[in-house]
């Protein structure tokens, strides 16, 4: 018998968004890029509104350029949480395009 594969939907993430959204815009786009766009916590913390296209209608996309992961200051250079890295399983420099649905978790979050 095959195990039975559970997947998150609207009835679990809503409440989960709804919660962000009255704690703070930046925890808000946050989950959601998670949620919707299909992105690594680590490409979410790194992306920016100028990586964004969103048009009025339809899908849109996402650039990721960069990812930042949380390693911890006593770990880094610079003494900062995040460090620059390239993309996981990209060549240097390499971008990775990424379709976002029109959604106004993604979109009022800017």
């Amino acid at each position: 018998m095959a195990a039975q594969q559970i997947r998150p939907g609207a009835d679990l993430s809503a409440p989960g968004l709804t919660w962000c959204s009255r704690t703070g815009h930046r925890l808000h786009a946050f989950f959601a890029t998670l949620y919707y766009a299909g992105l690594r916590p680590e490409e979410a913390v790194a992306l920016r509104v100028i990586a964004a296209t969103l048009p009025a209608e339809g899908w849109g996309e996402l650039l990721v350029h960069i990812a930042e992961p949380e390693v911890g200051s006593q770990w880094t250079d610079d003494g900062r949480v995040h460090e620059t890295r390239d993309l996981k399983g990209r060549a240097e420099g390499d971008t990775r395009p990424v379709p976002a649905p029109r959604h106004s978790s993604l979109s009022s979050a800017t």
